[in-house]
C-alpha cells in the first residue's frame, strides 16, 4: 500500500471520528520520512484525495514526527485566527526503506498511518506542554541510498538504544515540569514511540511510573516510525480505558537525532 493510500484512509477515519468535514480543515500537516515522491509532497497528494482546500506541508522529524506536528498544529491554532482545525497525519512505508538482508534491522519495522484532527476548543486547555530537541547525528541512524541506489535504513542499535532511553526519560521529566506536574503518579497513561520492547522496558525501569500505565503496540505493528504514537493513541481511545480529564504523557525519539514529549489532558 502506498503512503498516500494509507494517509487518505487514516485521514478519512480521523475526520469521521472528529465529526469534521473536509471543507472545515484549515491546514494539513503530514509527518513522514519518505513519501511516494520527492515532490509533490505527501501532504499535497493527500489534500487532493481528501478534497481539502487548505495549505498542505510535509515535515520530517523521523520517529518524533507526530509530536513535532502536534506542536506545530497547536502553534498554528494559537497564532492564526483563520485556522480553527488542523488535520495531522503521520505515515511511514518503512518496508520500502529496508535492507532485507540486514536481519538486525529489517525485522523491527512496519508500515502504518495515524491521524488526528486538532481544533481550537473551549476554555480548558488539552495540550498542556511540549518539549522538542534535536542533535545532528547521521552515524547512529540514517536512511541513505547505499550501493543499490535505493533507500535503506542503517542503524547502530547500541547508540540508538542509549539515545532513546536517555532522551525519553529526560524529555518526560522536562515536559512534566513545563506542565506544572510535580507528581509523576498523576500521569494515567504513557505512550512511548513504539521502537522495541527493550527500550520501553528500560524507560519503565528508570521513570518510576507503573508498567501497567504504558501502552505497547509493538507486537502488533512493529516500529512504524512517526505513525507509532498516533496509532497508539487510536488504540487507547478505542480500548475505552482512558477517561475524560486523565493526563497522558507522550514521548518519541528517532533519526536526526530528534526527540519530543508532550502532556495531554484527555
Amino acid at each position: 500500500e502506498t503512503c498516500t493510500g494509507m494517509s487518505v484512509n487514516a485521514g478519512k477515519a480521523a475526520l469521521e471520528n472528529a465529526g469534521a468535514l473536509p471543507e472545515e480543515i484549515d491546514y494539513l500537516i503530514c509527518a513522514t520520512v519518505h513519501g511516494d515522491y520527492f515532490t509533490p509532497s505527501l501532504a499535497c497528494l493527500v489534500q487532493k484525495e481528501l478534497g481539502l482546500c487548505c495549505p498542505a506541508i510535509d515535515i520530517n522529524a523521523a520517529c518524533a514526527g507526530f509530536l513535532y506536528g502536534l506542536d506545530l498544529a497547536q502553534c498554528l491554532l494559537k497564532t492564526r485566527k483563520s485556522i480553527r482545525k488542523v488535520l495531522l497525519i503521520a505515515t511511514e512505508g518503512m518496508s520500502r526503506l529496508l535492507d532485507w538482508s540486514d536481519r538486525n534491522t529489517c525485522v523491527l519495522f512496519g508500515d502504518g498511518s495515524g491521524a488526528a484532527v486538532i481544533e481550537r476548543g473551549g476554555e480548558e486547555e488539552c495540550l498542556l506542554a511540549f518539549v522538542e530537541h534535536a542533535q545532528g547525528n547521521s552515524e547512529a541512524l540514517n536512511i541513505d541510498y547505499g550501493p543499490s541506489g535505493r533507500p535503506r535504513v542503517q542503524m547502530n542499535g547500541g547508540e540508538v538504544f542509549k539515545f532513546a532511553v536517555t532522551s525519553a526519560c529526560k524529555d518526560i521529566a522536562e515536559v512534566l515540569e513545563a506542565a506544572g506536574i510535580t507528581d509523576k503518579q498523576q500521569i494515567a497513561h504513557v505512550l512511548l514511540h513504539q521502537a522495541n520492547q527493550r527500550i520501553t522496558n528500560a524507560v519503565i525501569a528508570k521513570l518510576g511510573i507503573p508498567e501497567e500505565r504504558y501502552l505497547s503496540t509493538i507486537s502488533k505493528y512493529g516500529n512504524t516510525s512517526s505513525s507509532g504514537i498516533a496509532i497508539a493513541l487510536d488504540e487507547l481511545n478505542r480500548s475505552g480505558s482512558v477517561q475524560k480529564g486523565e493526563l497522558l504523557a507522550l514521548a518519541a525519539f528517532g533519526g536526526g537525532l530528534t526527540s519530543a514529549a508532550a502532556v495531554l489532558r484527555w
